[in-house]
């Protein structure tokens, strides 16, 4: 999934806190392990829900993760410097079964659905999508071709997105190997890096994610700032809100 910003009249701009160090260790679990994934992903899922249990993890909450290591990205985006890529999460839970999220984060036209997000979005799948919907496969990866506008600036990005499920969960990833192109203006995301963890308790999901991103939209709109930290968290809830109706409507023919 590539997310996008989505600017308010009025921003209620705050500093989010930087998130519970387990949260953050088992966020940063998901990511070193994804390509070879592992037999000790569902007891790591248990960790998030334990820590919900616990109120280390309050529903819904947001807040900052550290960078990720050179090491994290070296196969994904060589030679990038991801210690300048600031870091966000979200913890959140909505009404939804495993098999229609499935369906959604795997849809082929996320324009279709998310139309406030993109100008134009190209999804070419690497694998074949029923089945790994139908568990005849494991992972599914995409290339992604999108332009969107943010904060008024028009750019163009072509990320790598894979799925991975196991059990009643699914670990998705997004890597943007090269920088954003922007139509003008002195405007950069030079790095964009996702992780996300949903997983199926009783009828709905819960959804953890991590986000790394270095981008300056001019002025003060850079990706430390309070009102950019303020507009991306708030987009990541907004953006559960609209799956969760999809949950409920179903799918476009």
């Amino acid at each position: 999934m590539v997310k996008r910003l989505t600017i308010l009249a009025a921003c209620a701009c705050r500093h989010p806190e930087p998130a519970p160090p387990d949260l953050e260790g088992e966020v940063l679990y998901f990511w070193s392990t994804f390509d070879q994934g592992g037999d000790d992903w569902p007891e790591h899922v248990d960790v998030f829900d334990d820590l919900i249990a616990e109120e280390t993890i309050e529903i819904p909450s947001d807040g900052t993760l550290k960078s990720l290591d050179s090491a994290d990205v070296d196969d994904l985006a060589p030679g990038n410097d991801p210690s300048t890529a600031s870091g966000l999460f979200i913890a959140n839970e909505f009404d939804c079964s495993i098999a229609d999220l499935r369906a959604i984060l795997s849809y082929p036209d996320q324009l279709a659905l998310y139309p406030s997000n993109y100008d134009t979005y190209v999804r070419t799948f690497q694998q074949s999508r029923s089945e790994w919907l139908s568990g005849d496969i494991e992972r599914l990866d995409a290339d992604v071709e999108y332009d969107t506008t943010v904060l008024g600036a028009e750019y163009s990005a072509a990320p790598k997105v894979a799925f991975r499920r196991f059990d009643d969960a699914v670990v998705s990833r997004v890597v943007m190997p090269e920088p954003a192109e922007f139509e003008s203006g002195n405007k950069s995301i030079t790095q964009d890096y996702q992780l996300e963890v949903y997983w199926a308790v009783g009828g709905k999901i819960r959804h953890i994610y991590g986000f790394w991103r270095d981008a300056d939209f001019g002025g003060a709109f850079v990706d430390e700032s309070a009102t950019v930290q303020t507009l991306v968290v708030d987009g990541l809830f907004d953006w559960d809100d609209v799956t969760e109706q999809w949950c409920a409507d179903g799918l476009p023919e």
